[in-house]
């Protein structure tokens, strides 16, 4: 059983960080928002940077389509798991 100290006013255990799983979740998360913010700014700052990826990646596969298929394959894990 685990004891916790509320505080003065009740409420100071939320705040702690004993038991937590968000330092392991922080440590996941940081790296791949950083990446995000990155891509984010690369095309933005970049106008030529969206297209040399699409043509780096042939004429049979663009960047909406790899989209597409992530997001499809994520709503199918995520639905049968879920059942």
């Amino acid at each position: 059983m685990r004891y916790y100290d509320n505080g003065e006013w009740g409420i100071a255990f939320i705040f702690s960080l004993r038991g937590s799983v968000f330092p392991k979740a922080f440590a996941w998360a940081a790296p791949a928002a950083a990446m995000a913010v990155g891509f984010h700014f690369l095309l933005h700052m970049d106008p030529d940077f969206r297209q040399r990826i699409d043509d780096s990646l042939g004429p049979q596969l663009r960047t909406s389509q790899i989209f597409v298929a992530y997001n499809f394959l994520l709503t199918f894990v995520l639905t049968f798991r879920s059942t």
